[in-house]
């Protein structure tokens, strides 16, 4: 037999959500429920440690069942937490002119452009433009006719179509634009980000986040000629007097990170399209998510392996403070085209880290101690328990036709003081962000040298 290992969850707070792993016999357990289930549970392992081998097999099949059954019954509604854009085109200030702003709701569905939804009749249709589509189809077949679509008696499917057609419609303005500009900057925000409406003084929009981070580039690169293509998703929002008792966490997990999914997903259908040779992406917390959807098969989702990722030659991703774990990247050359040991590989991977960022750590002072770990793990950004390290071997060891990611420290502030923040700005204040942009948009000769290192 088998020498059994046991070992009891750890609770740092006692409203903690907590995840356990249970060795017993060689068999790897997992139980993620509340602290008292997963007492109850470790009280049951004690007990069957004294019973025969078929005996202990069938309690622990039977304890797990049990374990993760209240877990199932807690279902949460978080419709009140959308993050709407039906009315944007009056609420956001214009776009400059290097600029083009998109917007998607959390089903992965493009705002038609130029079209004003009043944000009380999406949250009316489940927040979902499709939902919204099928109970008013006579504007959904007046938007299908001036998107060049005749009306269908489906009207699920005529949603469908008309979401295509306003993505091919984007696609068109963009590469009509680029012909001016010599690089595309695509920018996607994180968790808990709002464009307009009202907010709470520790958050900011995200247009002005995007904002701060388009004039970072602007000046470091002396005015080079980027176009910036800015996207906005449903990541939910939540203000900190609701988030107490885990709320926020528990928001994050079950609809923010599905969204990002679907969200990421959803880009494939437009980013491969654009016609230039280099695109950047500089995405924060949470973004860094829908942005590994969008160039590998991260998640497992339906629908992924039947839509390309993009096929730019030079792809630059900027990470900063990714909401990811290093196992994030189990899947980096699942790609639905030829993989890196077939072609070279078209990415190039930076991340942005900070060591002291409580937003990651999920520690909280003395109101919430959690582990980077629970409720979505984001312990890449904050590289915890070296997991900057973990991502580094997987590079060396299974990736081996893809570059070394960059790093960069972002965990000190410019009096050598450690940096306790997780905003946008706290980031672009930073000298490690002159660093990214260097990343993003290096010199001619610089690029020289990446390709007679190759």
């Amino acid at each position: 037999m088998k020498r059994t290992e046991y070992r009891r969850p750890d609770y740092n707070t006692a409203l903690a959500k907590v995840t356990v792993q249970y060795y017993y016999d060689g068999y790897v357990l997992k139980s993620t429920t509340s602290p008292n289930y997963n007492l109850l549970f470790s009280i049951m392992l004690q007990f069957v440690r004294e019973l025969n081998l078929y005996k202990r097999q069938l309690y622990l099949m039977l304890f797990l069942l049990a374990a993760q059954w209240p877990a199932a019954q807690t279902v949460k509604s978080y419709k009140e937490n959308a993050v709407l854009f039906g009315e944007q085109d009056r609420l956001l200030p214009a776009a400059d002119s290097n600029v083009i702003r998109i917007f998607v709701d959390q089903h992965g569905f493009f705002y038609p452009a130029n079209h004003h939804i009043p944000d009380a009749e999406l949250r009316k249709n489940d927040n979902s433009l499709s939902a919204w589509y099928i109970n008013h189809p006579k504007l959904l077949d007046s938007l299908s006719l001036q998107h060049e679509l005749e009306p269908i008696a489906d009207k699920r499917a005529q949603a469908e179509n008309l979401n295509n057609a306003i993505i091919r419609q984007i696609v068109k303005k963009i590469n009509q634009q680029l012909n001016n500009y010599a690089e595309v900057d695509v920018l996607i925000h994180g968790f808990r980000k709002k464009a307009y409406g009202k907010t709470d003084k520790f958050s900011t929009y995200s247009w002005i986040d995007n904002q701060l981070i388009r004039e970072g580039i602007k000046q470091r690169t002396k005015g080079k000629n980027i176009f910036f293509l800015e996207i906005y998703w449903d990541s939910k929002y939540i203000s900190p007097a609701k988030a107490y008792k885990l709320n926020g966490f528990e928001l994050f997990e079950q609809a923010s990170i599905p969204a990002a999914d679907k969200v990421g997903l959803s880009l494939r259908k437009l980013i491969p399209q654009l016609n230039c040779s280099q695109i950047n992406i500089v995405a924060h917390s949470l973004g860094a998510r829908l942005c590994g959807e969008l160039l590998f098969n991260a998640s497992s989702i339906p629908g992924e392996e039947g839509l390309p990722v993009p096929p730019q030659a030079d792809i630059r991703i900027a990470l900063m403070a990714p909401a990811i774990g290093a196992n994030f990247f189990l899947h980096y050359y699942s790609r639905n085209r030829p993989s890196p040991a077939e072609a070279k590989d078209n990415y190039k991977l930076c991340i942005a880290y900070n060591r002291h960022d409580f937003v990651l750590l999920k520690n909280y002072a003395s109101i919430i101690q959690l582990s980077p770990y629970a409720y979505g793990d984001t312990s890449l950004g904050c590289d915890y328990l070296g997991s900057l390290d973990s991502l580094k071997n997987k590079f060396v060891k299974e990736f081996i036709h893809s570059t070394m990611p960059l790093t960069i420290d972002f965990s000190l502030n410019q009096l050598g003081k450690p940096l306790y923040c997780h905003l946008i700005k706290c980031y672009t204040e930073h000298s490690g962000f002159n660093n990214l942009i260097d990343f993003l948009h290096p010199k001619e000769e610089e690029k020289k040298e990446e390709k007679l290192t190759k």
